[in-house]
Order: structure tokens, then sequence, then C-alpha cells
């Protein structure tokens, strides 16, 4: 709906009873719909990293074959669960739960496991452990989800690994002297005023 700018309040469109004159037509779809070309309210931070998350996850690949073991994919629940709870203490992350009917899943990875596999990957490679990294884009049968499990039990068993990622972060140099309050010199400016 428009807004006079100088109250703030609503206005009417044109068309509708009490508009003024020169008040904006109805955008098509109704008063809720933004008009064409016009963006929608911001995503809030939760919404986006939502958004985020379910884009990753929609990258997860299918499975070869009849698909997952679900024994092999609470295997990587678990591996998931004991360094969030190593790295970051008991409770802090919520725990990755799994279940499903019958031995096989033949879908993608679920969302809570495969997002997870994606972000510690990307940790590593951030954090200069190649030989931490994995590729979860290539997790499409039981063996390959078998060696990221180990993959992350190495980095769960990697003590200077661990000590990395837990690490408070370090101050960046040595505070710096406050730069002078206005009309002040520095000894710099002195030397250079002595000098003329």
């Amino acid at each position: 709906m428009p807004v006079d700018p100088v109250t703030g309040e609503s206005l009417p469109y044109a068309g509708d009873p009490g508009a003024p004159a020169g008040a904006p037509p109805m955008p098509p779809g109704g008063p809720e719909m933004p008009p064409p070309g016009a963006e929608g309210p911001p995503m809030e931070g939760a919404d986006q990293a939502q958004a985020q998350m379910e884009q990753i996850a929609a990258q997860a690949p299918a499975p070869e074959g009849e698909g997952f073991s679900v024994k092999v994919i609470q295997q990587i629940a678990d591996e998931l669960n004991q360094f969030a709870s190593e790295a970051m203490g008991d409770g802090i992350v919520p725990e990755i739960t799994f279940e499903a009917e019958g031995s096989k899943w033949p879908n993608p990875l679920p969302a809570n496991i495969f997002v997870p596999m994606v972000a510690l990957s990307e940790l590593a490679g951030q954090m200069g452990a190649e030989k931490h990294k994995f590729d979860p884009m290539e997790i499409n049968n039981d063996g390959a989800l078998r060696k990221a499990a180990a993959q992350i039990r190495k980095m769960r068993n990697d003590s200077d690994f661990m000590e990395q990622i837990t690490a408070e972060p370090e101050a960046e140099g040595e505070m710096e002297e406050a730069p002078p309050e206005p009309g002040e010199l520095t000894e710099e400016d002195e030397e250079l005023m002595a000098a003329m």
C-alpha cells in the first residue's frame, strides 16, 4: 500500500474510496504482491542461513544402485556427533539423528548429515589441512560414505587439527598507539615543524 511521505500514513490505491488524485494504481496480483521488479522484504539472518543449507542439501548426490546402507549412514551420523561434541562441547550443536525403515536408503543423504559433511570439508580446506579434505559431492555409495566417516574420525583424532579449531582467535598484532587528538602534534609533526 502506498505511504504518505509526510505523515507516514497508508494511502489507498487509485480507484479505492478516498484515494487522492494521482494515487498509484494497484499492483498486478493485488495489494499484497510487490510490483514487478521490486524485491520482497529482506530475509532475516536465520532465513538466509536456512536457505543456504537447503541449497547445499539439494546438491547431495543420488546414491548408486539400491542406495546407501542405513547402518553406514548411522555410522557417519555418529562420527559427526562425536566430532561436534569434541570440537564444541556436549549440547552445543544439536545431535544428528537418522532413522529409516528397511536396510537401504534410496535417496541422497539427508540434509542434517550432508550439510555438516560439506562444512567439515570446507573447514579443513580453510585451515590448510588438505590431508583431511574430502569431496562430499562424490559420496554416492557405501564405500565413499565409509571413507568420509574414516576421514572425519582422522580429523577428530588429529590433536593439532582439533587444537587449531578449538583455539580462541588471537589478537591481531599489538595494540597501536591511539591517534592524536585533533590539534595535538605528534613527535613526527614537531620534528617537521622544527625543520622548517
